[in-house]
C-alpha cells in the first residue's frame, strides 16, 4: 500500500523507482511467508488443496486485475489506477483485522 501511494504522488522517476523497489520487496516478503502459513495452519491432508489454492487466486487475481487497472488508466488515468490499488488494499487489510473465529478444515 506504501509502494503504491508513493508511485501514485511521484512526480519524478526517483520516486517511482523507490515504490517499485518498495513494491518489489513487499511482494518479495508476502508470498513465502503466505506459503509458510499455510504449510503451518492446514493440515497435511488438505495441504495440497491449501496450497493450489493459494496461487490459484493469486493468479486469478493478477488475471481480472490487470485489465481493470488498464481500463482505470485509460479511462481516468494511471494515477487513479494506482488509487484503487491503494483502496483495495486497504479493504483487504481492514477485512483480515477483524477479529473473527478460527476457521478449522
Amino acid at each position: 500500500m506504501l509502494s503504491l501511494t508513493i508511485i501514485s504522488f511521484s512526480n519524478n522517476i526517483i520516486f517511482v523507482v523507490a515504490g517499485m523497489t518498495t513494491l518489489g520487496i513487499g511482494h518479495g516478503m508476502i508470498y513465502p511467508t503466505s506459503a509458510g502459513l499455510i504449510k503451518d495452519k492446514v493440515e497435511t491432508d488438505a495441504l495440497g488443496l491449501a496450497t493450489g489454492l493459494f496461487y490459484g487466486l493469486l493468479v486469478a487475481g493478477i488475471a481480472v486485475g490487470a485489465p481493470i487497472s488498464g481500463i482505470i488508466a485509460d479511462t481516468l488515468g494511471y494515477t487513479y489506477s494506482l488509487y484503487s490499488g491503494v483502496i483495495l488494499s486497504a479493504i483487504t487489510i481492514i477485512t483480515v483485522a477483524i477479529p473473527r473465529e478460527e476457521i478449522k478444515t
